[in-house]
């Protein structure tokens, strides 16, 4: 039976339903899902290399028998490590080692031959491979491997490489036509191989070559759908029209003089392109991207000022209710002795501070819901904060003159033309990001889009002390944490993982609570928080944890956004080795929010030399920007920031920012559609493409 793009993964048969649920983890439905889940890396099983010639931070395959195999109990994992030495024809060995796979006791007894590949490490000055991929190798294995190379996937839960392989080979096999998107002439004109082509070739390479141009087409579609994103928003926005904003130089001077804090010559500089951008009947569509702690909420709190000391009204949007809450008391505090009124509205709060409510100038009042609706439709409200639900068809906002969207919101051409009023104007629109996304890569991303970056610190933060704990300075580091919470402060314990590990040995965030509540900290509040809860039960715990009723918060990466605990003091990162440098990054920030000494402690088990020297990177480095750039060159967006942060950086899996190249072909190619077709009228194909792209990831 032949198959579509659009049929369920389920149409691959047994297989694909016996591993149902770790491919929906993995984001694959379907075939389409399948086929554009591409390989990491490759390993080139048809070249075996000596074990005397192995060079360290090389990806490389040996031959030769098991000489020794036994299983290594470790104290922090619940599955021994499996230590082997492989000897191979010339008389060189080579050390492995394996995480959680106890099987191979019965599996590799000594003297099986094997094929082994995978990237070589040196370690304490010895070299080794550590978890590499393995077939037993019987007589004439390696020609009959010669005729391709063997793609690697990023796996989840019981998903095994073999197991991927095999069904994207028979969805290969059983598919019955790709259809290319791409206008032929333009796969003409960029020398680029058609899609089919580069699909079966990505996912079964005959050879380098062939790999190569493959990548090449797949790397153009990413960039140009990118680009021609931008290009068509930035057309369609051109063709709206705002509220244009007279600038009080005074009032605003004013204002800005009353903050309890000087701004730094970036946030000066940002305020200003905004209340250039708000001066122009053209729409703003600004993005203001600033490292953690930069200060993106004073720039926001001017830019508002600045809106309604004109009698406009402002909404305000925040990625959790937490953070919503949050940004309302710091508006509070930042606004007194002004007449501005601030209004907060989330799901479960609903409050308003003003000059007239007979209440201090930065505390606020209970309102009932309809209350506030009322005062909000009615234009009595100036700044309005909340979640998303802000743009819910119950809320009125009639004065709506600039929206600012916090990051994580799906805030486009479609939101703006919801807020169209009945003169036909939309909103000025600022959008924030604390991801540090060099400006490279950030023109390339957000093209629809000028860039604002916050690149100073504001002073009067306590420093944030870094540090690697190794597995016998774990007892230091929760000696640390518990000297801190007696000290009334809070602390973060990040794992990679919610469930434990089958293969590479990670923490997980339910088996680490558990032990810590055992085994450290019997007399202290924890508390846990992954992705899998409901918004609710997330927003439930981040309100406790901000309360100061939770001690601690054993979490996964989802801590990275939405927020911001003052009096937490300690983030201690398991299997640090395990992110980027830019989540990494990140990670830290959500501590040294105050005046207090603060502290990040990056714990591994690793002892790959490589792995230490980037975690050296962190520790030695507070500019995010910075280590996002060391991150990019080693290994492309996609893997540098993941799929915690969402946006645009789920679609680039494959394209790095140094594909200078591809990167100027594509625009060039953009550049031509856009000139004679800007509508995409006569190519329906990449029409839908693009609408595809747009429902699966979001710029702003």
């Amino acid at each position: 039976m032949r198959l579509s793009l659009s049929d369920p993964i389920s149409a691959l048969g047994p297989i694909a339903l016996r591993y149902a649920r770790a491919l929906t983890t993995a984001g694959i439905s379907s075939i389409r899902d399948l086929l554009f889940y591409y390989p990491y890396r490759y390993e080139d099983w048809s070249h075996v290399t000596p074990v005397a010639a192995l060079v360290p931070g090389t990806e490389a395959t040996v031959q030769g028998a098991i000489t020794s195999l036994n299983p290594v109990r470790v104290p922090w994992r619940r599955q021994p490590n499996i230590e082997a030495l492989l000897t191979d024809a010339h008389g060189g060995t080579v050390r492995v080692r394996w995480f959680n796979s106890p099987f191979l006791v019965k599996s590799l007894p000594v003297g099986t031959r094997l094929l082994l590949a995978g990237k070589v490490e040196r370690v304490k000055g010895v070299l080794q491979f550590i978890h590499p991929q393995w077939e037993k190798a019987a007589a004439g294995a390696v020609a009959q491997k010669k005729t391709r190379l063997v793609p690697v996937y990023h796996l989840c839960g019981k998903l095994t490489q073999k197991t991927v392989r095999y069904l994207a080979e028979t969805a290969l096999t059983r598919l019955s036509s790709v259809p290319d998107y791409l206008p032929p002439w333009l796969v003409t004109d960029a020398r680029l191989r058609r899609l089919d082509a580069a699909l079966r070739a990505i996912h079964l390479p005959a050879d380098w070559a062939t790999l190569r141009e493959a990548e090449k087409r797949l790397k153009f579609d990413e960039l140009f759908f990118l680009q021609l994103r931008g290009a068509r928003a930035r057309q369609e926005i051109s063709q709206l029209r705002s509220l244009p904003l007279a600038f009080d130089r005074r009032a605003v001077k004013a204002f800005v003089e009353s903050l309890p804090f000087s701004l730094t010559q970036a946030q000066r500089k940002a305020a200003w392109e905004i209340i250039q951008d708000t001066g122009k009947a053209t729409p703003m569509n600004r993005l203001l991207e600033g490292d953690v702690g930069s200060g993106k909420t004073a720039v926001a709190a001017i830019a508002s000022f600045h809106a309604a000391q004109r009698g406009c009204q402002v909404a305000y949007l925040a990625p959790t209710s937490i953070l919503a809450v949050q940004h309302f008391e710091t508006f509070c505090k930042l606004f007194q002795g002004t007449h501005i009124t601030i209004a907060l509205l989330t799901q479960g709060d609903t409050r308003i501070r003003n000059q007239e409510s007979g209440i201090r100038n930065n505390e606020s009042e209970k309102i009932a819901k309809k209350g506030l609706y009322a005062l909000i439709a009615a234009g009595e409200i100036d700044i309005v904060i909340g979640t998303h639900a802000l743009l819910s068809e119950t809320v009125t906002i009639p004065n709506l003159t600039l929206v600012i969207v916090d990051e994580q919101h799906r805030f486009g051409v479609r939101q703006r033309h919801h807020l169209l009023k009945q003169d036909s104007t939309v909103p000025h629109l600022l959008s924030m990001t604390a991801t540090p996304i060099p400006r490279s890569l950030a023109l390339v991303a957000y093209g629809d889009l000028d860039l604002s970056i916050l690149d100073e610190m504001p002073k009067g933060r306590a420093a944030i002390t870094t540090a690697i704990v190794g597995p016998s300075q774990r007892a230091a580091a929760y000696a640390l944490i518990h000297e801190e919470l007696e000290k009334g402060r809070q602390a973060f314990i990040v794992c990679p993982l919610i469930d434990p590990s089958d293969t590479l040995g990670v923490k997980s965030v339910r088996e680490e609570t558990e032990r810590l509540k055992r085994e450290h900290f019997p007399q202290s509040s924890l508390a846990m928080l992954h992705g899998r809860m409901n918004a609710q039960k997330k927003d439930d715990v981040m309100r406790e944890f901000s309360e100061g009723r939770i001690q601690v918060l054993v979490a996964t990466p989802v801590v990275e956004v939405g927020i911001d605990v003052a009096n937490a003091t300690v983030m201690l990162i398991e299997g640090a080795e395990r992110f980027g440098l830019a989540q990494l990054h990140q990670l830290r920030g959500r501590v040294g929010r105050s005046t207090y000494p603060s502290h990040c402690l990056l714990a591994t088990d690793t002892e790959s030399e490589a792995a230490i020297a980037r975690l050296h990177a962190v520790v030695s480095s507070h500019n995010g920007f910075a280590l996002a750039e060391q991150d990019l060159a080693l290994r492309g967006p996609g893997e540098v920031y993941g799929t915690a942060q969402a946006g645009f950086l789920d679609s680039l899996k494959i394209a790095k920012l140094t594909d200078a190249i591809i990167l100027k072909q594509s625009k060039e190619a953009v550049a031509r559609l856009m000139a004679h077709d800007p509508t995409l009228e006569r190519y329906p194909a990449l029409r839908a493409r693009l609408a595809q792209f747009e429902q699966s990831v979001h710029l702003e």
